[in-house]
C-alpha cells in the first residue's frame, strides 16, 4: 500500500485507542518558531507605528518586520500544505495545531501590513489590537494543547513531539536571519531606501531646471 497519504480513503470508524505523535506538524521547535516570530513581529509593528507617528525613522525595523513576515507566511503555507498532505489521516489534535499555527502567520502578516502601509492610525490602533489577541489567544491554546507544552486532547502513544531533531532547530533558527539582516545594515554592508521619498517634488525639480531658459 502506497505511504501517500493524501489518497488513501480516510478512516472514519474504529477510532484507535491513541494516536501516533507528528513531530513535524507540533514539535517543539516548530510551534515556537511560529510563537516567536508572531511575538517579534508584532512588538516591531507597533514600535514602527508609535515611532513613525511621532515623526522619526524606522528603517532597520521596517526591514526586520518585512523579513519576520515573509519568513511566517513561508511557514504558514508549509504547515497548511502539510496539513492538506495529511488530510484523511489527520487527527483533530493535529488539524486544530494546524489551524492556531496558521492564525499566527495571518496575525503576522496584517500586523505587518498594518505598520508597513500607510493607514490612519486608528484603523491601525483598532487592528493591532485584534492581531495581537489572535496571536495570544492562538498562543495560549497551543501551549495548554500541545504535548510540547502541555496536555494534548488525545492520547498520544510516544512523545516524539519533545524530541529535538534537525528540522526543529533549523525551524528556530529562521527566526536569526531578519536580525542578520539589521546588524548589516546598522553596519553599513546594507542599504534600506527612506521610507517617504516624494517623488513629484523631485519631477518637479526636474523640470523647473529644464524650463529654465540657456544662458
Amino acid at each position: 500500500m502506497s505511504n501517500n497519504t493524501l489518497f488513501q480513503p480516510a478512516k472514519c470508524f474504529d477510532a484507535p485507542d491513541s494516536t501516533p505523535s507528528d513531530a513535524g506538524v507540533a514539535g517543539t521547535g516548530i510551534l515556537l518558531s511560529f510563537m516567536i516570530t508572531a511575538g517579534l513581529a508584532i512588538l516591531l509593528s507597533i514600535s514602527i507605528i508609535v515611532t513613525e507617528f511621532r515623526g522619526n525613522s524606522a528603517s532597520i525595523r521596517r526591514k526586520m518586520l518585512d523579513g519576520y513576515s515573509d519568513s511566517q507566511i513561508m511557514q504558514g503555507i508549509g504547515i497548511q500544505s502539510v496539513g492538506l498532505a495529511k488530510m484523511n489521516t489527520l487527527v483533530p489534535y493535529h488539524f486544530f495545531l494546524i489551524w492556531m499555527l496558521s492564525l499566527l502567520s495571518m496575525a503576522t502578516h496584517n500586523a505587518t501590513l498594518l505598520a508597513l502601509k500607510r493607514w490612519h492610525m486608528i484603523i491601525q490602533a483598532v487592528g493591532m489590537f485584534l492581531m495581537a489577541a489572535i496571536a495570544v489567544g492562538a498562543a495560549i491554546r497551543i501551549g495548554t494543547l500541545s504535548q510540547a507544552f502541555g496536555q494534548p486532547s488525545v492520547k498520544l502513544s510516544d512523545e516524539g513531539e519533545k524530541d529535538w531533531s534537525f528540522g526543529q532547530l533549523l525551524s528556530l533558527m529562521l527566526v536569526i536571519l531578519p536580525l542578520v539582516s539589521a546588524i548589516e545594515i546598522y553596519r553599513g554592508e546594507m542599504r534600506v531606501e527612506p521610507k517617504h521619498c516624494n517623488v513629484d517634488e523631485g519631477r518637479q525639480r526636474i523640470l523647473d531646471k529644464e524650463m529654465q531658459p540657456m544662458s
